[in-house]
């Protein structure tokens, strides 16, 4: 096999579970779309959403991740390029062009099927333009990835310059044709120079490979000293000066060790992730509950993000199999289990919380504010809704946030046990198998939307369903309360952990149960919603029986 082959087989083997998942959510996008644009009545703000959630993340995978050595530790001194390969007899072309070129034909697939279903709504966009800028701003990420630094802090520095000059150009060659009236021969120029923009990115990306070649580590200045040194300090993954910490328990001695290893992840999350997204969404008009589901999208990404890398940002993002020095210690298995546990739970609740914050961001904006006006005034007017369209359009925003929150918080919540099961033949099975309930459930609703004749039917249907929907969440919950059962017992029977840590869990799962069913039944102004809906609702949601078995997955991963 030759080296340009065995670049691009290594690059499709660490993405391609990734990019097939992109595919996918491209294709439902494109279908629910497409009906969408065949509707009489065009539903915008819809299709706007299913745009963003779809093909805004897979933009931004191609620019960040899709690369032979996805982006770690932006902070640190060292190359992020493969060390492995920069060993290697491959010539500096080939370690640079090829994971470019695969990078730029994603970006361009990608824009080129969005230019088209853009088009389906009357939109006029350019099509080379866009595409070689945003190629651009992906290879001189990779670029300032692959280029070792004398400081880390460099690297962020010229991150955070080339955020907004990349932003400040994408957006106005994506909505420069619309809104600028230029000649054939000022377009002409145009891509001409966007081209060479991207063939400058090229030639900086190649001369990053060859820098990292004979200075992968770099070199940390040891006489920094002020607020430089505090950066630095505040950005690095250990920080210098600290005395050892003692604790009264395992409990907290976990939770402080946890805690002050993540740090640096939190902070670059925060500032590289939540803040670029609060600033680039605060731009544009959103209808309100479009607005809602995409700051909790955008933030519940972040989280994801950080819970799965902050517990041990130095080992795989994966992290399915436990750190060595945790396996062999004394602490039991549902300490460890119960506290990994709830800190993975607060990093992605915290991050979720922020879609309010996210949410306040956005509006800054007067359309947005206009927009969120018009709608609380016509929720105030509906029949089973009382109250003043003000604090109407408050409750219910913050109803809906919290909704959306939960069910995406419950759910990424429930397969925590996977990886600290810690085989892989598991994750893989676990992954394909919820793709493929989701894909099934996908299409079901796609062919359901397609055999409506009109929408006074589809409406009709939804509603007899939604009325249906209730006697199956009263099952349901039957339904998990047997497996609660079931799994106490099976747990207790393997001693791993005691009937009084079980009654314990249990009785915090019910007490928060109480607590977000009330929450939500005192934010939501409709009558319709009963308090037994909100608690039903919080029941099925708030995962217990995969949190009660985490310490027997933990237990296996332990003594495989």
């Amino acid at each position: 096999m030759s080296d340009s082959l065995a670049i691009m087989r290594l690059t499709w083997l660490k993405n391609r579970f990734l990019l097939m998942f992109f595919v996918g959510i491209i294709g439902i996008a494109e279908a629910l779309l497409f009906v969408i644009s065949r509707q009489e009545a065009r539903f915008d703000s819809f299709a706007s959403v299913i745009l963003c959630v779809a093909f805004l993340p897979a933009m931004s995978w191609g620019i960040f991740a899709l690369d032979v050595s996805p982006l770690g530790k932006l902070d640190s001194c060292e190359s992020g390029y493969s060390h492995w390969l920069l060993r290697m007899p491959i010539a500096n072309w080939k370690l640079a062009l090829i994971p470019i070129a695969m990078k730029t034909a994603w970006v361009f697939a990608v824009w080129l099927v969005l230019s088209k279903t853009l088009q389906w709504f009357g939109a006029s966009t350019w099509i080379l333009i866009p595409a070689f800028l945003v190629a651009a701003t992906g290879v001189l990420i990779s670029a300032l990835a692959w280029r070792p630094f004398r400081s880390g802090i460099c690297r962020i520095w010229m991150l955070g310059i080339l955020a907004p000059v990349s932003y400040g150009l994408c957006l106005m060659a994506i909505g420069g044709k619309s809104e600028a009236n230029l000649s054939s021969t000022a377009e002409y120029g145009l891509a001409i120079a966007a081209a060479a923009y991207f063939l400058l990115a090229v030639g900086i990306a190649y001369r990053a490979v060859t820098v990292a070649r004979h200075h992968v580590a770099g070199m940390i200045p040891a006489d920094a000293s002020g607020w430089v040194a505090w950066l630095w300090n505040r950005l690095s993954w250990d920080r210098i000066g600290e005395q050892a910490a003692s604790h009264r328990s395992p409990v907290r001695a976990l939770v402080w060790h946890d805690l002050h290893r993540s740090r640096a992840y939190r902070f670059n999350s925060f500032l590289f992730m939540a803040c670029p997204a609060m600033l680039v969404a605060s731009l544009f008009s959103w209808a309100p509950v479009a607005l809602a589901i995409m700051s909790v999208l955008c933030m519940f990404f972040v989280g994801m993000v950080s819970a799965a890398r902050t517990l041990e940002p130095e080992t795989q993002p994966s992290m399915s199999t436990l750190p060595t020095y945790l396996s062999i210690s004394p602490l039991s298995d549902a300490t460890i289990a119960w506290t990994r546990f709830a800190m993975i739970a607060g990093y992605l609740a915290l991050f979720l919380s922020l879609s309010i914050v996210f949410y306040g961001v956005c509006m800054v904006r007067p359309e947005n504010r206009e927009n969120w006006s018009q709608w609380a005034t016509w929720l105030a007017t509906q029949d089973s809704v009382t109250g003043t369209a003000t604090m109407v359009g408050l409750r219910v925003t913050l109803a809906t946030l919290v909704f959306i929150s939960l069910l995406l918080w419950g759910v990424s919540c429930s397969y925590v046990w996977v990886p600290m099961y810690g085989h892989r033949w598991v994750d893989v099975g676990v992954v394909v198998m919820s793709a493929a309930v989701v894909f099934a459930l996908l299409f079901a609703g796609v062919r359901w939307i397609i055999v409506q004749p009109d929408w006074p039917t589809l409406t009709a249907s939804l509603l007899l369903f939604l009325e249906r929907l209730k006697v199956i969440g009263y099952a349901a919950v039957l339904v998990k309360l047997v497996v609660i059962v079931g799994t106490t017992i099976v747990v207790s029977r393997s001693h791993v952990a005691s009937w009084a840590l079980l009654m314990q869990v249990i009785a915090i799962w019910a007490l928060i149960t109480l607590a977000v069913g009330l929450l939500l039944f005192g934010l939501i102004p409709d009558s319709r919603f009963t308090l037994s809906i909100c608690l039903t609702f919080a029941v099925l949601v708030l995962p217990l029986p995969s949190v009660l078995v985490l310490p027997l997955a933990l237990n296996r991963n332990r003594h495989r």
